[in-house]
């Protein structure tokens, strides 16, 4: 395990300093200040403009509204779990989420054994899971977590960005690959957006994706349905970690169109998650 030293006391800074903004310009009635490097946590994140967001994973007909939106609207926050063995870490990511509207922490563990067999405040609907966890082989914990926790959205963190492990995970189901120096505004936005039906990615990672998928020839998988054309470009460019608005863009569609092709993409690979999709995709040599 590497060590995460650099990592978690930056992270407690950024987070505290966040929070402390907030709650003076709270007290005083006017806007958080910004800190350098690092928006105050009230600031809306780029998810909070646009069209609204629909849960893919669900199927749900209704669009998924921002953090923000939600408490606005009394919906229930989008509850996180955490396995990381780096109790600093961890703290500072519990932190962050406790102090966020919209979110909430329903378990940490520093282990994948404890999440397995531990408690947690309800269901989780995205797991964020170290990829290099003591006495597990690589990305092994994302199958596990999956059958303990069937309905949780799995997004890995890690401290380098080795092939075998991200294509490892990717195959096994997790919904998105981050690097652990994210900034904590960027982690709430990858959380969101992994909520929504995405797959989010920190840039490095997303073009070792890139370049994974250029380089290895998987055996052919039959494709009973295939894909279109349209489907084919959508399903690229949410493996080379595009977010939807990002995809819809470049396609030059509305979101809700392209949340359209992603629901068939699915229903005709018959899988559950972006990770899966490309997994499925590339061993039936569709990308």
């Amino acid at each position: 395990m590497e060590s995460c030293h650099p990592v978690g006391p930056p992270l407690r800074m950024q987070v505290r300093r966040s929070l402390d903004q907030t709650a003076s310009a709270r007290r005083v009635g006017g806007p958080p200040a910004r800190t350098a490097g690092f928006p105050a946590l009230d600031d809306p994140l780029p998810y909070d403009q646009g069209e609204p967001r629909q849960r893919a994973r669900t199927r749900a007909r209704g669009p998924v509204p921002s953090s923000r939106q939600r408490v606005l609207n009394g919906d229930k926050a989008i509850r996180v779990g955490l396995i990381d063995d780096d109790p600093p870490f961890r703290r500072s990511v519990r932190m962050l989420l406790e102090g966020t509207p919209g979110f909430a922490c329903c378990g940490s563990w520093g282990s994948l054994e404890a999440a397995l067999h531990g408690q947690s405040d309800g269901e989780p609907d995205v797991i964020l899971l170290d990829v290099r966890l003591p006495g597990t082989q690589g990305s092994q914990g994302v199958a596990e977590i999956r059958r303990r926790f069937p309905t949780a959205l799995v997004l890995m963190l890690t401290g380098s960005s080795d092939d075998d492990v991200v294509f490892d995970s990717l195959c096994r189901g997790a919904s998105g690959y981050l690097l652990k120096g994210t900034p904590p505004a960027r982690l709430l936005e990858a959380i969101e957006e992994a909520y929504s039906g995405g797959s989010p990615m920190s840039p490095v990672i997303a073009r070792k994706v890139v370049t994974l998928l250029s380089e290895r020839r998987p055996v052919a998988e039959e494709i009973d349905r295939p894909l279109s054309e349209r489907e084919l470009e959508v399903l690229e460019r949410l493996a080379a970690g595009r977010t939807y608005q990002e995809a819809a863009s470049e396609l030059s569609v509305s979101i809700n169109t392209l949340r359209n092709h992603v629901r068939s993409i699915y229903d005709k690979l018959q899988v559950h998650s972006c990770g899966e999709a490309v997994s499925k995709a590339m061993r039936g040599g569709l990308i």
